[in-house]
């Protein structure tokens, strides 16, 4: 379907989740938009509501529709290599995601969390913690709701985003109150030229943080330089001159005790799940509150406990 009204000078490229948020926050703030996707055949009865939407084209892209564009809002499946998104750049024409948007408007704490495996858990873990002790929270990205449906209001006192690499890669803007890399292997090589352009990519996380916490046990998630409230969780005490702040396990007879610097905060006999990496998730969530200055509450423990 391709209805031949005026481009609009912001356009937004596939109509996926993120997408149709991006359109529905435009409707909210009053800006005029275009959506495109290359799939011929959408059928989505929520076009049918936007207001803002001044022209649509699916199917097959003709590069010069951002010709006279200001503003190309891309979806996190579109790669950042296809022609009209390339054409956009040449053109200097601002290419940003949905998280992009989300940075430049939220004044409001972020805790941003990415790795290959495991950032659903902590995202949601933390985020349920948080709430549990008495803190406004909301999760989105990749889990939860597409981060602009929280714009313009932002009801939220601290937002806990998982995001993908995709998400990255189109976004400048973010600055973390905590930025959080669980860990890396393999994975969306077709996106990227190799291993470590996708590492490279994941750890776009870090900048701008206030605090960066990473896993010790995965080197390909370590900050490029250490800093003073860097902050690794680790499967043991490090000793490393260099770490002021870490959150790490020691054993005891058949468990293990969670700890953050010097304070205990937890045996795994007491926790509701098993096994050294959901240890780790947990001690990642433990080191946030930690970068927060946010102490558990007791109900707050009680939900960690329950997980």
């Amino acid at each position: 379907m391709n209805e031949n009204r005026s481009i609009a000078k912001h356009i937004i490229f596939g109509l996926g989740k993120s997408g149709l948020s991006c359109a529905r926050y435009f409707d909210r703030i009053n800006k005029p938009y275009t959506l495109i996707d290359s799939r011929e055949d959408l059928k989505l009865e929520c076009l049918k509501s936007l207001i803002c939407c001044q022209s649509t084209f699916f199917g097959e892209l003709d590069i010069q529709l951002v010709e006279e564009c200001l503003q190309l809002v891309v979806s996190p499946g579109i790669n950042l290599n296809h022609p009209l998104v390339k054409r956009a750049r040449q053109l200097q024409v601002d290419v940003c995601g949905d998280v992009e948007l989300f940075a430049r408007e939220c004044h409001k704490p972020i805790v941003a969390i990415t790795g290959s495996n495991g950032k659903s858990t902590v995202t949601d873990l933390i985020a349920k913690v948080m709430s549990l002790n008495g803190i406004n929270c909301q999760k989105g990205g990749n889990i939860g709701l597409p981060v602009l449906d929280f714009l313009p209001l932002q009801q939220a006192d601290i937002y806990v985003l998982e995001l993908s690499s995709f998400q990255l890669d189109s976004t400048e803007s973010l600055q973390p109150d905590v930025a959080i890399l669980l860990n890396i292997s393999e994975d969306h090589m077709d996106r990227y030229l190799d291993f470590d352009d996708y590492i490279h990519s994941k750890k776009k996380i870090f900048n701008n943080a206030k605090c960066r916490l990473f896993n010790w046990q995965d080197k390909n998630t370590y900050p490029f330089e250490l800093s003073a409230l860097d902050m690794p969780f680790s499967s043991q005490k490090l000793t490393s001159k260099k770490i002021k702040n870490q959150a790490y396990l020691q054993s005891t007879e058949k468990t293990f005790d969670l700890w953050v610097n010097d304070n205990k905060m937890i045996n795994s006999k007491q926790l509701n799940i098993t096994g050294i990496h959901n240890m780790m998730n947990v001690l990642a969530c433990l080191a946030t509150l930690h970068c927060l200055n946010i102490e558990l509450s007791n109900q707050g423990m009680d939900g960690l406990k329950s997980y």
